[in-house]
């Protein structure tokens, strides 16, 4: 991720520095916006949150901060001729934290930056471009079946890149599996994930066939795969009906599109992806788990406590979902800060109810250190802060 977003920054500024050389200026400040709102906030920041808010600062904490901060210092020099007051204050506050090095008083006094092609890495860039794209359809397939993606599922089938550009999209396939929620990634064959099949259209058959008509239909709806491609193309196909050569040309036909059952695909005509959305009893309860996560994840927010509080957590819930918090208890307690996840019906600062994924459950959360600032929040089902 450091790597990538570092080579994103330098082919960013080396297109901004051309438009601006060829006085396109509005080109120059779209690209910057693109790399600032998608690149850096919408998929570098997001992905590495982890590593920013965990609590040692190792070397992978401290790689993150390092290249945050030269990406955001660079940005706002390549910035500054568009957003001059914006750009002149976070250069104050970014100038403030600066390593050792003099940096000017002025974002205005700096050089405007330039591209260093030594760190572009344009094979790392084309492979993230490709993962970004089968995480994007994998979240409509998900949209599309109507399966949240908290709910684990067992695997991803992946179509449509070339086989030279595997190597680079397997080696990020740990963020896409975890982006998607997915245990595994495999690829496929466009075949294996759409079939087109030829559909008749009897406003255009009828009047050349006649009578033969519907021998002609039958024919048109038992084509192979090749023939179906080479009309959805535009060319017209040759067929035996009744032991004479029929012409099926494109307008006789309808190309429609089939999924094969328990797979939930999405295309966007270069790359297909499809989820296998058959869901075990050990998904599901990883499911529950993660819903259970994101209830209590809710609840710190609304009870107003900081995001380095400790907290207990103290539940009431159905047995399914009792089984479930049981089993990834460990996971829970890590992902909310929690000493422990014990099954009471203590109150707690804060306890609500709620229903996970159809499962009912009552949950408490509290600090376990309260503080003196006052805090505010609303209870459900007669729980107490």
């Amino acid at each position: 991720m450091d790597r990538w977003v570092v080579s994103r920054l330098n082919s960013t500024v080396a297109e901004a520095v051309q438009s601006l050389d060829a006085y396109d200026l509005t080109k120059a400040a779209r690209r910057l916006q693109v790399f600032v709102i998608e690149d850096v906030s919408n998929w570098y920041v997001r992905l590495s949150r982890s590593r920013f808010w965990k609590g040692e600062m190792d070397d992978d904490k401290k790689a993150a901060y390092s290249t945050l901060y030269e990406v955001l210092t660079t940005t706002v020099r390549a910035m500054a001729p568009f957003a001059p007051f914006l750009t002149e204050d976070l250069h104050g506050r970014l100038r403030d934290g600066a390593p050792g090095a003099q940096v000017p008083e002025s974002v205005h006094l700096c050089e405007y930056p330039a591209s260093d092609t030594a760190r572009v890495d344009a094979a790392l860039e084309a492979a993230m471009d490709t993962a970004r794209a089968i995480v994007t359809l994998g979240r409509s397939a998900r949209n599309a079946c109507g399966v949240k993606v908290r709910q684990p599922l067992s695997k991803l089938l992946v179509a449509g890149v070339p086989s030279e550009s595997r190597a680079g999209v397997e080696g990020l396939s740990a963020l896409i599996v975890n982006e998607l929620n997915v245990k595994a990634l495999a690829w496929a064959n466009q075949g294996d994930l759409i079939v087109r099949k030829a559909a008749p259209v009897f406003p255009s058959l009828g009047p050349k066939h006649g009578k033969d008509v519907n021998q002609v239909a039958e024919a048109v709806r038992e084509l192979p795969a090749d023939d179906v491609a080479v009309l959805a193309a535009g060319a017209s196909v040759r067929a035996i009906v009744s032991d004479e050569l029929v012409v099926i040309e494109p307008g006789d036909v309808e190309i429609v599109t089939e999924t094969p059952e328990g797979l939930a695909v999405q295309t966007d005509g270069r790359l297909a992806v499809a989820l296998d959305t058959a869901i075990t009893d050990d998904l599901r309860d990883e499911g529950l788990a993660r819903e259970m996560i994101n209830k209590i994840q809710f609840m710190r927010k609304e009870a107003g406590f900081q995001v380095v509080d400790r907290i207990h957590v103290r539940y009431e819930a159905a047995p399914r979902l009792k089984k479930a918090i049981k089993r990834f208890s460990t996971r829970i307690a890590t992902e909310t800060l929690a000493t422990d996840v014990v099954e009471s019906s203590e109150a707690g600062e804060l306890q609500k109810e709620w229903d996970v994924n159809g499962e009912w459950a009552k949950i408490s959360v509290e600090r376990v250190e309260r503080g003196a600032r006052p805090g505010s929040g609303s209870s459900r089902g007669g729980g107490t802060r």
